[in-house]
């Protein structure tokens, strides 16, 4: 095996391709769901309104997790390094917002989270957004490489949520 191959091999490989960052985010969503079968009395909303402001932002999430993956199509891959086979998604609901998976999926937790009657559960979905935001810096560097009018689109475009953030 020459040096070349050696070097192809590593490329690909579940690390470099940013393989970790992907398992702490589906832990972190296990997290989420899971954290209702733990049942911490004094941890409650004082109000009963968070269902509805809950089940809002899921849908929410929801729709615009679903457009986001629907407008990437063969380019969706949960790594945050782009496949050699991606293209640069500029169009649909990436005209607006960057990142609408994160985005989406952080709206959809919250909410979801909202949602069950304990304070505690949020723990899991707070904890997602800062490993959001950085896998999505390692993501934008990978794009930057990769496309060279992604620096432009990055000014001009929202990161998460469309309108918002």
């Amino acid at each position: 095996m020459d040096i070349e191959d050696s070097m192809a091999k590593e490329k690909d490989t579940f690390a470099a391709r940013g393989g970790w960052w992907v398992v702490a985010q589906f832990g972190l969503l296990a997290a989420v769901l899971g954290v209702r079968f733990i049942e911490i009395p004094f941890a409650k909303w004082p109000f009963e309104a968070h269902r509805w402001v809950g089940a809002t932002l899921v849908t929410l999430g929801v729709i615009q997790l679903g457009k986001a993956a629907l407008d990437l199509g063969h380019s969706l891959t949960p790594m945050p390094k782009p496949s050699d086979q991606s293209t640069l998604k500029m169009n649909g609901i990436y005209r607006f917002v960057r990142h609408p998976i994160y985005g989406g999926l952080i709206v959809l937790c919250v909410g979801f989270d909202m949602a069950q009657p304990s304070i505690a559960a949020m723990l899991p979905a707070i904890c997602l957004i800062p490993l959001l935001i950085h896998k999505a810096r390692l993501e934008e560097a990978w794009l930057r490489e990769r496309y060279p009018e992604y620096g432009e689109y990055a000014q001009r475009t929202r990161k998460f949520l469309i309108g918002i953030w």
